[in-house]
């Protein structure tokens, strides 16, 4: 049961994240989808993950807020 929760919770915040990603993407760059974020997609152990540490983390959301602001 907790595992289906996670799933669902990770459903809405890999939709949330792709629609971040997508507008604020290049638009030469495919466009995202939820699956590139989601943990338990079908694709998930044969993409590229992309590792970041706290502070290249936090660095990343400063320049999302930043750019929302705008």
């Amino acid at each position: 049961m907790a595992e289906a929760r996670q799933k669902s919770e990770w459903q809405r915040m890999s939709a949330l994240m792709a629609l971040i990603a997508n507008v604020n993407r290049d638009p030469k760059h495919r466009p995202f989808s939820p699956d590139d974020f989601s943990p338990y997609a079908s694709n998930a152990a044969d993409r590229d993950a992309i590792t970041l540490d706290r502070a290249e983390a936090v660095a990343l959301f400063r320049q999302i807020a930043q750019a929302a602001k705008r």
